[in-house]
C-alpha cells in the first residue's frame, strides 16, 4: 500500500505505542486493517519521527510494534521509507533502527533516498535525506 503504518486506539489498548498521534487513528489509516485484506501480499511502514513530532529513539518502538503486529498475518513487511535529516546527524539516528530491523522479522528496508554521486536535487526529492553513492555515508 505504501502507507505510513498508522495504528489505532485498538492497538494502543492492546499495549502498543503511546498516546501520540501515531496510535490515535486520527490520520485516517488503519494499518492492521489493511494488513488483514486478503489480496494485500505484504505490508509497508514509513518512519519519519522528525516530521511526526517524535524523538528519533521512538523509531525503535515503531519498528518493534509493527513487527509484533505483523506476526498475525503471516505476511512480510518492509520499512520502505525512512530517514533522518542532515541537520540531525543524518546517519547516526538510523543505526539503532537498523539494529532493531536486523533483530526483527522485517523482510527488508529501503532508506529514503539514494542519489548518484555528484547529484544534488534542490527541491524534490528532499535533499536533506539524500545519501550519495560513493560517499562516506553510503557504507553505513
Amino acid at each position: 500500500m505504501g502507507d505510513e503504518g498508522w495504528l489505532t486506539p485498538r492497538e494502543r489498548d492492546e499495549g502498543y505505542g503511546d498516546k501520540g498521534h501515531g496510535y490515535s487513528g486520527a490520520n485516517g489509516v488503519d494499518w492492521v486493517g489493511i494488513m488483514g485484506v486478503e489480496t494485500i501480499d505484504y505490508g509497508t511502514i514509513h518512519l519519519w519521527p522528525d516530521h511526526w513530532s517524535y524523538p528519533y529513539e521512538w523509531g525503535i518502538q515503531w519498528i518493534q510494534d509493527h513487527d509484533k503486529l505483523a506476526e498475525q498475518f503471516d505476511k512480510p513487511i518492509i520499512l520502505e521509507e525512512y530517514g533522518a535529516g542532515k541537520r540531525d546527524g543524518h546517519i547516526e539516528p538510523l543505526l539503532p533502527w537498523q539494529d532493531a530491523l536486523i533483530h526483527s522479522g522485517f523482510a527488508g528496508d529501503q532508506v529514503w533516498q539514494f542519489e548518484p554521486d555528484g547529484t544534488n536535487f534542490t527541491n524534490f526529492p528532499d535533499p536533506q535525506f539524500a545519501i550519495h553513492y560513493g560517499s562516506e555515508e553510503w557504507g553505513f
